[in-house]
Parts: C-alpha cells; structure tokens; sequence
C-alpha cells in the first residue's frame, strides 16, 4: 500500500466537449500536482464527459487500463474515476466510481437517490453540502441517512466563492467551515465517514490544487473490476481525515466558471455566445 494524493472532483472543462483538451497535457499537470499514483475524478453531470475523455485519451495514444468506473494511464501512474453529481429533490449528492454509460437518475428524492447510489455499487460522498444547493440541512435534519454515505467534502477549492447569508443556506460561516463544523460533530456517531478535500474545479490547471491523501494499492493494476475500485477507495475513505492534504481556494475559477454557465443557460445572455473562450480566460487571469 502506498499514501496517493486524490481529487475526486473536477469538471475539467467548464463545458463537456472533452475534444478540445490535449490529454498528454492533462495528464501532464495531474503527474505534476499528484504525483505517481494520483486519483482524479472527472466528474459528469448532464454528460458524458467521462466517457469522452477515456475515448479521446485513446484517440490520442494513450495507453489505458480499463475498470468499467474507472481507467489508469500506465505510463504515468495515475487513475482516472468516473463521478457523477447528482441533483435531488434536497440537494446534491456525488457518486464515486460509476459505471461507464451508467447515468444514475436526477431530480429523485435524496433516499432514493443513496439507494441508486447503493445500488451501483459506488461510493455516496455529500459535496459541498452548505453551499447553494447542498444537502447538508437536509441531512442534519435526517441524521441517521449518514449511515448510507462515505465521505464528505469538508473543504471544496470553489467553495471558497462565498457571499454571506446568499451562496451558503441561512449560514454566517463559509460553507466550507459549516462542513467542516458538521463533519466533526457526526464522526463520532457515524465513524466510517470519512473527509474529502478537493478542487472541485472546472480547469485542467485546477486538476491538484486540493487533495486527499489516502492510502491505496502499490499497483493500480491490481484492480481488476469496478468492484474492485470501490473497495479499495472505500476502505481509503474511511481513514481520509479532515484537512489531510492540500487546501486552496479557487475563487476566480469559480467566477470564470459561473460566468460560462450564465453564457450557456441564461437566456437573457445568448448574445454572448459569440465570445471565444480565449477571451473569457481573459477576464480571469489573476492567479488561484
């Protein structure tokens, strides 16, 4: 067993046309912030953004080793998990290691959702549970659904984008110190939950800015099945503690980040899709 560093949550891109994206470079900056047995989660939403990436990593010469939720890059020792956020009736919730062309169902109530969750066979982790559409009331009103999560996000790099008593559900902390808060007051009632930090980011740079480290096998290629997988970043999880690893914020990501979301959704912005993305990076060139 070895101590890796994981990231279990990055969009990669603010939009999910993996095709753009130079995956030597990708891999490149992960290798960099990670080092050899890195974790990155990529994480979809309405997408398959996963399933691009895997294809273009292959398209573009990559050697890979695949695990049905996940794929590792042999030469440069890094494991690639598919993660899925998933909207609820209460509040978003996030998949670790589901199945490739698997899409778990949106807009359930967040019961029924851990129990898709179960289902897969993957790991339920409450993602920024105190920002805007976080899970964590919700949660603290219904403690004992503790029982069917794995980890917590108790510090999220875009998190760190706070404006009180609005971002955040009726709280005059950061949400990423409301989680914290929440996080330890359950461990002692729920000891199997573990602590994730991650990015949380829309960047290939943002890839490795936060991290868990965790331990896990020597060699990836030891993991055979999705199961496989699972297991072991299950049983990781559970020793992941709070703030073990990298914590920074990423708030002018996250500004970039927003801004293409409203270019993309807002119809009162369509105008605005004339916009190179070249020059929305330009808007946001100030240093994480």
């Amino acid at each position: 067993m070895r101590i890796v560093h994981a990231d279990l949550q990055n969009y990669l891109k603010s939009r999910s046309d993996m095709s753009t994206l130079d995956f030597h470079n990708v891999i490149a900056h992960a290798r960099y912030t990670l080092g050899k047995g890195g974790i990155i989660g990529i994480t979809t939403f309405h997408d398959r953004r996963y399933e691009d990436a895997k294809k273009q990593c292959e398209l573009q010469g990559i050697h890979v080793q695949n695990m049905d939720n996940a794929f590792y890059t042999l030469e440069s020792d890094l494991l690639f998990v598919k993660c899925q956020r998933i909207m609820t009736k209460q509040g978003d919730l996030e998949a670790i290691g589901v199945r490739e062309h698997h899409h778990l169902p949106e807009h359930l109530s967040l019961e029924d959702t851990l129990k898709a969750i179960e289902d897969e066979g993957a790991l339920a982790n409450l993602p920024a549970p105190f920002h805007q559409r976080g899970s964590g009331p919700y949660i603290q009103q219904h403690p004992k659904l503790l029982h069917h999560v794995d980890a917590l996000t108790v510090y999220s790099g875009e998190g760190a984008l706070w404006i009180p008593h609005l971002l955040p559900r009726d709280a005059a902390e950061s949400p990423n110190e409301a989680a914290l808060y929440f996080y330890r007051e359950m461990k002692p009632l729920f000891p199997h939950l573990g602590a994730l930090t991650a990015s949380n980011g829309s960047s290939v740079r943002h890839i490795g800015a936060n991290y868990t480290m965790i331990e896990m096998p020597e060699d990836y290629r030891s993991l055979q099945t999705a199961q496989d997988v699972c297991d072991a970043l299950r049983t990781s999880l559970r020793e992941a503690t709070p703030l073990y690893g990298q914590c920074r914020p990423l708030v002018f990501g996250s500004l970039r980040h927003q801004f293409v979301v409203l270019v993309d959704h807002n119809p009162l912005s369509y105008a605005l899709k004339g916009i190179p993305n070249a020059h929305l990076d330009h808007l946001f060139t100030q240093k994480e």
